[in-house]
């Protein structure tokens, strides 16, 4: 039953654990019934994104959940990510990428090679997971991050990749483009359309987040779309919070 309950992806000791021997879980790999997606962890069917999200979470250990793209594709705000965030509780240790080789999803089953590192350096140049150390409130199945986490995360990660990478200016306007706005809307909008959140809630969960990276800017949408505001196509200030020792890369 636990593979059924995990998607269809099963551990080596959970295996063990219900009777299996070590020699029958490695016939089943071996003879193509159960797929290796991490170091003890198995599909005992095809995967697909389900069993990728469920392989991160086992290698992650209790206490682990979904979060950022992967636990937003779960509640609607976005397709399936490519990419994986988990969230490990704080205090534990992050699992290393090279202890997690995995095919493509979809993609042809590795060819059969006589040498041994070529065969194995075509399965690992894939590695689907990113796994953060955080504290987030675990719910649902496959676990994942509360609704107002996601959001929020999801949030701060673009506004992070904006101030950082995207619009260098903004560091000497100090303002949010409109298309960064929009987008927040965007992740914003599915959850309050199927009630999966309100609007007050998610200004209780920036009260909690008092030095988000773009809260205030958030918090404006927030409002504003509770009003029925438009964007209008203009740009917002933004409080900034300084990052350790009062230094920007640009500006300084």
């Amino acid at each position: 039953m636990t593979a059924f309950n995990q998607g269809g992806v099963v551990t080596r000791s959970q295996a063990l654990e219900y009777g299996m021997t070590a020699a029958q879980v490695r016939k089943m790999v071996d003879a193509g019934r159960w797929r290796r997606l991490a170091r003890g962890v198995y599909a005992t069917q095809v995967p697909v994104w389900e069993q990728l999200a469920w392989a991160g979470l086992l290698q992650a250990g209790e206490g682990a959940c979904l979060g950022r793209a992967a636990a937003g594709y779960l509640y609607g705000i976005n397709g399936p990510p490519s990419q994986i965030d988990i969230w490990i509780p704080p205090g534990r240790s992050v699992p290393r990428r090279a202890d997690t080789p995995v095919p493509k999803v979809g993609g042809p089953t590795a060819r059969r090679s006589d040498d041994r590192d070529v065969a194995r350096a075509e399965q690992e140049m894939w590695n689907p997971w990113r796994f953060h150390q955080g504290a987030r409130t675990v719910v649902g199945t496959p676990p994942r991050s509360g609704v107002e986490e996601t959001v929020l995360d999801l949030c701060e990660e673009k506004l992070h990749q904006v101030f950082r990478d995207e619009e260098p200016e903004i560091w000497f306007l100090r303002t949010c483009p409109a298309t960064a706005r929009g987008w927040i809307r965007t992740v914003i909008r599915p959850v309050l359309e199927s009630g999966l959140t309100t609007y007050d809630d998610l200004r209780a969960a920036l009260d909690a987040r008092p030095l988000m990276e773009g809260g205030s800017v958030i918090r404006r949408e927030i409002r504003e779309m509770e009003e029925g505001r438009p964007i209008a196509g203009r740009s917002t200030s933004v409080r900034r919070r300084e990052p350790p020792g009062g230094t920007h890369p640009i500006t300084d």
